[in-house]
């Protein structure tokens, strides 16, 4: 461990309590604790959705039932609110476990939108990889959003994903490159873990229980096809 502040105090944790973002939950509070930092919760109510429930042809299908049932705006707030109280009970259990200082907000607009504003005071985004899409194995629209727009490192965290050593960095001989680089030996030092340096092709091969980071230009090249969680710095 390295004496020098720690470059992640401020971590900010959008959640949808998706099997995807419950991983990323985890990531977040591990870090915050192994970094000295902080978790902020944020749930987001889409306006998107709401609107859609105004719209007389708007139904939903059980994933389990498959039965289709009309839903109207009402119901889709109720929705939100039930997924807002399961978020803040997660986020505070994590919290409790790991003493870590965390805080929860809720905030009503466009998703990718709203988690961009919030980010401008964090120094980590950490999301999971896909929403509530189970069949999904590319990063989801908001992921994608992160990866194109966010001015700060973002971590995707895919389900099942463990944050252990090494740190594995993609090279890149690119402002982004080197910004990916010195991200992953600041990160590594304050964990006490290993840098390996690796192309952008091996790096795509890298096994899912180890955390690599990468250029954003590599991420939005490959598409979100990454496995396990990775860092995406800007």
């Amino acid at each position: 461990m390295t004496d020098k502040e720690s470059p992640v105090r401020r971590i900010l944790l959008p959640l949808d309590v998706s099997s995807d973002s419950l991983s990323a939950l985890e990531a977040a509070f591990r870090l915050a604790a192994a970094l000295g930092g902080e978790v902020s919760g944020l749930f987001i109510e889409d306006t998107t959705l709401l609107l859609a429930g105004g719209l007389p042809f708007t139904h939903e299908i059980g994933l389990r039932s498959g039965i289709s049932r009309r839903v109207g705006t009402a119901d889709i707030e109720q929705s939100l609110r039930g997924v807002a109280s399961r978020a803040r009970e997660a986020l505070a259990r994590a919290g409790q476990k790991l003493h870590v200082t965390a805080s929860f907000h809720v905030a009503c607009g466009d998703v990718g939108t709203e988690i961009l504003s919030a980010a401008a005071g964090a120094d980590l985004v950490v999301i999971g990889k896909t929403g509530w899409s189970h069949t999904a194995k590319r990063a989801g629209s908001t992921c994608l959003t992160l990866i194109s727009h966010s001015q700060v490192p973002v971590l995707i965290v895919e389900r099942g994903a463990v944050l252990a050593p090494p740190v594995v960095v993609a090279i890149a001989d690119t402002p982004a490159g080197h910004r990916a680089l010195e991200f992953a030996r600041m990160i590594a030092g304050h964990l006490g873990w290993e840098v390996v340096t690796v192309t952008p092709d091996a790096a795509m091969r890298a096994k899912k229980s180890q955390l690599l980071v990468v250029p954003a230009i590599f991420a939005i090249t490959a598409c979100g096809d990454f496995r396990g969680a990775v860092v995406v710095v800007p």
